[in-house]
């Protein structure tokens, strides 16, 4: 979810649209990153069928993060640190809540070849809840664990797993950042007050826009590769694709509202905002006795609230210090288990 952020620098003055410019297109993680944030994601759904039993559900997943990363090293390795803050986390239905309304905090460092992990004082309900099933993992509370470093559990990974994918419309977001940025389709609309930071720096707050001119050019491109297709009907599929893609982009640009605070005298962003509400159709779905048809009808609509921000502090390139008496991560859990020999 951190792979698409914007910082820039640059010894000569620019304009904030070409500070925005910039901070898309010279970004490079590889260099080192050290950011902080916080992200708000509530989804909320109301239900029109009454003949529907399972009745509405509602979940909110509110963080704070902040990570602090080194450079790519020659090997590929990119040591990195911080923390993912759970201050609320909210899902219910008709018939059963689980809600954490206390912080849940949880350290990492990655320092390889290892991952080190460590877990802050556990909400009351979450104890409780794995207490009533044999679990305690206070005695692991406040102790760095150990486990090799690989793709598979980095700080990204562990923010995949504390939500579903119907919890992230960051997705589609970043995914059309990704694919964008280096056309510049970010766009500077208005200027919304202009004031100076603690260290004396001119300081801009703009709010910032999709630029549709580069989706138009986009869905020109997609449009001429599908009419050189040949077969009438992938051609045909392929039209239909690029004009369904290209509407959607536009609702996706209308409902993002977006703004950033640029430092005219450094040349940077320093942060950003962007929050969007979304609302889609909920249907339930039946299969036919033989499994070979689906039928689909809409019982209510799912809105989906997201406010992020985040601020793109200045590399630290300072060496991420080893955890003192870190537990190795595989005895820890077998100990909990209780399957030591």
């Amino acid at each position: 979810m951190f792979a698409i952020i914007f910082y820039a620098s640059s010894a000569l003055a620019a304009t904030p649209q070409e500070i925005i410019n910039n901070a898309l297109s010279e970004y490079n993680t590889d260099k080192g990153l050290n950011i902080t944030g916080d992200m708000l994601v509530e989804v909320k759904e109301n239900i029109t069928d009454k003949a529907y039993q399972d009745g509405p559900e509602h979940a909110v997943f509110d963080i704070q993060f902040n990570q602090r990363s080194l450079s790519l090293n020659a090997e590929g390795e990119q040591n990195n640190e911080g923390y993912l803050r759970l201050k609320k986390f909210l899902i219910e239905d008709n018939t059963h809540e689980f809600a954490i309304t206390e912080p849940l905090t949880v350290f990492w460092r990655v320092v390889y070849p290892y991952m080190y992990i460590k877990l802050d004082k556990l909400p009351e309900p979450m104890t409780q809840s794995l207490k009533e099933n044999n679990f305690d993992l206070e005695i692991f509370t406040q102790k760095w664990l150990r486990m090799e470093a690989s793709e598979q559990n980095t700080p990204a990974e562990i923010l995949s797993m504390l939500h579903s994918d119907d919890m992230d419309p960051t997705k589609k977001i970043m995914d059309m950042f990704k694919e964008l940025g280096d056309k510049k389709f970010l766009q500077v609309l208005r200027t919304e007050k202009k004031y100076k930071n603690e260290a004396g720096d001119d300081m801009i707050r703009v709010r910032i826009g999709i630029n549709r001119g580069v989706l138009y050019q986009e869905y020109q491109k997609e449009l001429r590769e599908a009419y050189k297709i040949s077969k009438y009907s992938d051609r045909m599929t392929a039209i239909k694709t690029a004009r369904d893609e290209y509407n959607q982009n536009l609702k996706d640009a209308s409902e993002l509202h977006m703004a950033g605070n640029l430092n005219l005298t450094t040349n940077r962003l320093e942060r950003i905002e962007f929050g969007l509400i979304q609302t889609k159709n909920k249907e339930s779905c039946d299969w036919n006795d033989d499994w070979s048809k689906k039928t689909c009808k809409k019982i209510g609509t799912s809105t989906v609230r997201l406010q992020t921000g985040i601020w793109f502090n200045t590399p630290n390139h300072t060496p991420i210090e080893i955890p003192y008496n870190a537990l190795n991560m595989e005895d820890s859990v077998l100990s909990l288990l209780n399957l030591n020999p």
